[in-house]
């Protein structure tokens, strides 16, 4: 079975402008690198000053599961340094929230889902802490 991994590249300095030929060098280089792995992935590359993009597969559809863990972790842990939240706080996970067709190491541990789990112990399944 093919991993489906998807890269999302957002973030250039201001000072650093993507002229045509700097583009098209990077997608080569980009596709090279895309070329020698199995797997379906997409990059996107937006200039924030500018108005430069760079896309690779950026119509294909990929699960956006992973690539919002880094930025849900950063708020549960910005709300756990305020006093908002408990790392010891439990949440249930029924098995319907648990998603079919996709790769999960947590649902393969637990298939039958409704457990009870900390918050501590979720951001440790994000792959943080």
């Amino acid at each position: 079975m093919k991993k489906v991994f998807y890269l999302i590249l957002f973030s250039m300095s201001a000072s650093f402008s993507l002229h045509a030929q700097n583009i098209d060098t990077l997608r080569k280089e980009i596709i090279e690198i895309i070329a020698s792995k199995d797997a379906t992935i997409g990059v996107s590359i937006i200039g924030i000053d500018s108005k430069d993009t760079l896309s690779i597969n950026g119509n294909a559809h990929f699960p956006m599961i992973s690539v919002f863990k880094f930025h849900i972790a950063l708020a549960i842990l910005n709300k756990v340094d305020n006093g908002e939240l408990s790392l010891n706080q439990k949440l249930f996970i029924k098995k319907s929230e648990l998603l079919e067709n996709t790769w999960s190491p947590f649902r393969k541990k637990y298939p039958n889902g409704d457990i009870s789990i900390t918050l501590k112990e979720a951001i440790q399944w994000m792959g943080f802490a």
